[in-house]
């Protein structure tokens, strides 16, 4: 199994290379595909010696360098203007590329280690040059969701314990015998699951019995994480839809069935999704602290890092930036529990204004795509809108944008509201064009002229 495996990344890489010319759009999706299994592919590389090669490898290590490769021949729409958000992600991209340079000049080892936290901005420039059109977009979200079920039925069978990845170097006993995902899996990646399956049932794009398989098998993954952020960042999306997302009758229905269904699933298997909150962690592993929590702390030992190196504030410490823990074991680490934090530390102020901005401008754009007339920007915009708010809230308490298996998806979603004006126009001047040829005799130039001042 291990030796299939690798060979089987091997091949994807070779076959990617030709894609790139011929079609860059399957060398990005085989990317996202990689990058959300990367570690059991990472787990049987490593069981048969990386083939060879001195360091680990999965097949993202290749496939960003493709796909950043891939964008340049990729045909997308022509721009007539770049707005904010297309300078911003100019911006962080080239901030993360001297983070990734200062890291290795400082601490080579910790930033080969942590350089995956950048392979954001492949799938950022790709999804920004390509996601230009309603019919792209559209396969967009049905390949995240057809990849999103691919990992819920993984998750299923390792929760249970009938497959245990060699990833799972440690075996967490849980009342389902399973390890819980986070190991092996990108679980917080099922907001994003959930964001397409409401969007797709209140806009009444594609079945509904579908979209509702959908939500339920978002929210069933949800809570097989037990993940405290990823319970509260759920909980965001759900208000925001039954507050700001249209259908808000439609919303309140299907979520409560949804929510029963899996409350009725979760019954009969004698599943607690609630026991993990229950108690605190012993043994090794444990945290005593009387000052405060874990997050509290964080931050204080970023900001007395950059006292000894103020002159790194505006251009961050480098990736693989290592600060105080107050864990027992490893005195030291280069991870973060807030999104926002490492962001100011790794890229530093430029770094962490960038990515608000990013986001905040994605809420805003989804917020007026949802209150237009047209059903296929409102399913775009009500997406990209709950999926961004949801992933705000986690990134108070969890890696993001910075996930290093899990951002080069959601960072798609920011991308796709860069393109705005372009998705805007092209749909409503599909719309003029099918008007004006099932009513030629009216006059057209009136309705065209509304329909793209829109």
């Amino acid at each position: 199994m291990a030796m299939f495996v690798a060979v089987l990344g091997v091949a994807i890489i070779l076959i990617s290379i030709p894609l790139v010319f011929l079609k860059p759009q399957w060398v990005f999706y085989l990317f996202i595909t990689c990058i959300t299994f990367t570690s059991i592919f990472y787990g049987y590389i490593v069981a048969v010696g990386n083939l060879g090669m001195p360091r680990t490898w999965t097949p993202a290590d290749f496939l960003v360098w493709l796909t950043l490769f891939a964008s340049f021949f990729c045909k997308g729409e022509q721009r007539q203007s770049s707005g904010l958000m297309h300078k911003t992600i100019i911006v962080l991209a080239i901030v993360c590329g001297i983070s990734l340079i200062t890291g290795f000049i400082r601490h080579p080892y910790l930033a080969f280690t942590f350089s995956r936290t950048t392979y954001l901005v492949a799938a950022m420039i790709f999804a920004f040059r390509y996601l230009t059109t309603y019919s792209r977009v559209e396969n967009f979200f049905k390949f995240s969701a057809l990849l999103l079920v691919a990992m819920f039925a993984i998750h299923i069978c390792i929760r249970f314990a009938i497959y245990t990845p060699p990833t799972v170097e440690e075996q967490y006993v849980t009342e389902l015998g399973g390890e819980r995902g986070g190991t092996t899996l990108v679980p917080m990646l099922y907001l994003a699951l959930m964001g397409i399956a409401m969007a797709r049932l209140v806009t009444k794009q594609g079945k509904s019995l579908l979209s509702a398989i959908l939500l339920i098998i978002a929210i069933a993954g949800i809570v097989l994480t037990e993940t405290r952020s990823t319970y509260g960042a759920a909980g965001v999306m759900v208000v925001a839809s039954l507050l700001f997302a249209p259908g808000k009758v439609k919303n309140f229905i299907f979520l409560g069935l949804a929510a029963l269904a899996v409350i009725f699933i979760a019954a009969r298997t004698g599943f607690d999704f609630f026991e993990r909150f229950k108690g605190e962690y012993e043994g090794e592993y444990a945290i005593t602290l009387e000052e405060g929590s874990w997050r509290t702390m964080e931050y204080g030992m970023v900001v007395n890092s950059y006292r000894d190196e103020p002159y790194l504030l505006l251009t961050g410490r480098g990736v693989g930036a290592w600060h105080l823990s107050p864990q027992r074991i490893d005195p030291y680490v280069s991870y973060y529990h807030s999104e926002y934090l490492g962001w100011l530390d790794r890229c530093g102020i430029i770094g962490l204004v960038s990515i608000l901005i990013l986001m905040i401008a994605t809420l805003r754009r989804s917020w007026i795509m949802m209150r237009t007339d047209n059903r296929q920007l409102q399913f775009i915009g009500t997406t990209c809108f709950l999926v961004m708010i949801a992933s705000a809230a986690e990134g108070i308490f969890h890696p993001i944008f910075s996930h290093q298996r899990g951002a080069a998806l959601l960072i798609c979603f920011v991308s796709i509201m860069a393109n705005w004006e372009l998705l805007f126009h092209g749909i409503y001047e599909k719309v003029s064009s099918d008007y004006i040829e099932q009513y030629p005799q009216e006059n057209t130039f009136g309705t065209t002229a509304i329909l793209r001042g829109a």
